[in-house]
């Protein structure tokens, strides 16, 4: 939970959708699911990446999933939030303690 590819989070913190094919329980799959900043097609799937790419054709559809993504971007890549969840998680390793629990997203 304290990372996602490049790629998705770059993106969205431009405010541009991304049309991911991959795994829809992988982290970058939930990330666009869950901000709705654009579209998830499991992989083979050729309908779902035609109609992705028709829905995106639509300027109102990349316009609203663009804002989505920002939102999300802004709330869940922040790096400041980012760097002192990992902090946590090394202070946590390095004194022996359980991994803590992560935060909902």
């Amino acid at each position: 939970g304290v990372s996602v590819p490049s790629k998705v989070a770059a993106a969205f913190s431009l405010g541009r959708p991304v049309l991911f094919v991959g795994p829809p329980e992988s982290e970058s799959a939930r990330a666009v699911a869950e901000s709705g900043g654009g579209w998830v097609v499991a992989p083979g799937d050729v309908q779902g990446v035609l109609a992705a790419v028709a829905a995106a054709r639509d300027p109102e559809q990349r316009r609203r999933r663009g804002q989505a993504a920002y939102g999300y971007a802004q709330e869940h890549f922040d790096p400041a939030r980012n760097t002192a969840r990992i902090a946590g998680l090394l202070e946590a390793a390095a004194r022996g303690d359980e991994p803590p629990t992560p935060a909902p997203s």
